[in-house]
């Protein structure tokens, strides 16, 4: 039996040969940016959105020299201070620049600020902002600006906020009002504010009240579709199981449901259980694909629900029983024996969370497993 690397990959940004199909999009993704589009992209997580974004501005890189796309993660951003530095930094990596010249552009660019060069755990190089706290305003005015003064050097920008509804838990609406404030002047550079959580992008970019209203075109990234990905899942599992047939490939995608995170993890599962299980026939090893992936989380599932309310498990119960639509009818929640605004409160707990998603009028788990394992217990 052939010992070959397993091909599919999971959990990390796709890079290269790796990423599978997306060549709609991509294009698409490349023109708002040459464009000077903003744009508010939303998928469900595990759909691959990141991959998406890295790999569009990779291209990019790849055929203008005078690109520079910058990604500031908003999951590791905890205040006005963090999110400077990161997009600092990142317009110091990008750049392209000597680190003097970096120096000499942000002393000259940002007031009340000393930029300083330092290195990270791994020793690699840093840029450091020293902060005059007295002009912190003046400051935070500036750094916004420093995507605006790239473009007008003649490069072609684009700033990606991923994950931006972590936004929501930064001081108000505040923080959105000096970010509208100051890029919505940015003629020249293209914004890409990515989500995952739907409730939250909504409330953020589409209730008139919100400072960032209508600041984009909305995108929302839908499933790889099932022929790619079949014939993806048929050649690389017949380097080990020649044999393997498209239909088999077909139901390694809808045990997945299409999600990509979801298809690559059970394509990993079964090129492993080819080596070690050679004997056993398609449908077998794919129970033993989803059995093992059940036994891996389960605790993990346990403690998510040991930490529920009993509104939250009685919501989830609905969920499954119901395919997570019509929550709200008069017959469902009779029989449910909920109120509305019970059950409201715990489908928002829940999506925030990250155990629920709602999409086009359609309640569903984040984790399909989860849901799994629940009709089990259930």
């Amino acid at each position: 039996m052939s010992t070959e690397s397993n091909p599919f990959k999971f959990g990390s940004i796709v890079r290269g040969d790796d990423f599978i199909d997306r060549d709609k999009e991509r294009s698409d993704l490349k023109n708002h940016i040459k464009n000077h589009t903003n744009i508010i992209l939303h998928a469900p997580r595990r759909y691959g959105k990141t991959s998406l974004i890295y790999k569009t501005l990779t291209e990019l890189e790849q055929e203008d020299s005078g690109f520079i796309g910058i990604v500031v993660d908003f999951y590791a951003v905890h205040s006005r201070q963090k999110f400077q530095e990161l997009l600092a930094n990142q317009i110091f990596k990008k750049s392209g620049w000597s680190f003097e010249r970096v120096l000499d552009w942000l002393k000259q660019s940002i007031r009340g600020v000393q930029p300083a060069l330092t290195s990270d755990d791994s020793g690699a190089p840093r840029l450091e902002l020293r902060f005059n706290h007295q002009q912190q305003d003046s400051t935070f005015e500036d750094v916004l600006n420093l995507p605006y003064k790239l473009s007008q050097q003649g490069k072609l920008v684009c700033v990606v906020f991923d994950e931006f509804q972590e936004i929501t838990q930064l001081n108000g609406q505040s923080f959105q009002k000096e970010l509208r404030s100051q890029i919505q002047h940015h003629d020249d550079v293209s914004y890409i504010f990515c989500g995952s959580k739907q409730h939250l992008i909504t409330e953020l970019f589409n209730q008139s009240s919100a400072p960032l209203y209508n600041f984009g075109k909305f995108w929302s990234l839908g499933k790889i579709p099932k022929p790619d990905f079949v014939a993806f899942l048929s050649e690389q599992i017949r380097r080990v199981r020649p044999g393997f047939s498209d239909a088999d490939a077909e139901s390694l995608y809808e045990m997945g449901e299409g999600i990509p995170f979801y298809v690559q993890l059970i394509g990993y599962e079964y090129f492993n259980l080819c080596h070690s299980e050679s004997m056993l026939g398609h449908m077998e090893l794919l129970e033993k694909v989803h059995a093992h992936l059940l036994e891996n989380q389960s605790a993990e599932f346990l403690a998510t629900w040991d930490r529920m309310n009993t509104s939250q498990k009685q919501a989830l119960d609905m969920v499954l029983k119901t395919n997570g639509t019509m929550l709200f009818s008069k017959n469902n929640l009779g029989q449910f024996n909920m109120a509305a605004s019970t059950l409201k409160k715990a489908l928002s707990q829940l999506q925030d969370n990250g155990v629920l998603e709602f999409s086009a009028n359609h309640y569903s788990f984040q984790n399909i497993f989860f849901r799994h394992w629940l009709k089990m217990m259930m």
